[in-house]
């Protein structure tokens, strides 16, 4: 079962992180929140999230169906805005991006690894439940 809440994003720069320091991990990325941040615990997390809703005036209808998968790589410090701070393309997946800060499930998602095609590695998506 996914958990609510809400998400915003940022935007790039994304290096350096609070996990990753200088690494580039793409822009399938967030910033955890202290409600999932787990002392450094989330670093490495990936996370399913879908727009569920709107959370002002500004566009009634920002969700536009898809679901992201992104990794934690950040921190967003007290004050964070959002549950989720989502990088600003990650946020453009699931959202129209002037909605700014948008209602979110998200569930914690597992990648696993999968011997593929000539014994090159690929991942899997495997949900964690």
């Amino acid at each position: 079962m996914a958990d609510e809440g809400t998400a915003t994003f940022y935007t790039p720069p994304y290096t350096p992180s609070s996990c990753d320091g200088f690494t580039n991990e793409g822009v399938m990325i967030a910033a955890a929140s202290d409600a999932i941040w787990d002392n450094r615990g989330a670093c490495g997390r990936h996370y399913r999230v879908k727009c569920t809703g709107a959370t002002n005036q500004g566009d009634p209808h920002p969700c536009n169906g898809n679901s992201v998968v992104v990794k934690i790589v950040d921190y967003c410090p007290p004050g964070c805005r959002g549950t989720i701070d989502l990088s600003q393309e990650a946020f453009a997946s699931i959202a129209n991006p002037d909605a700014g800060k948008i209602e979110v499930e998200f569930e914690r998602f597992m990648l696993k690894k999968v011997q593929g095609v000539n014994g090159n590695r690929a991942h899997a998506d495997v949900d964690n439940r």
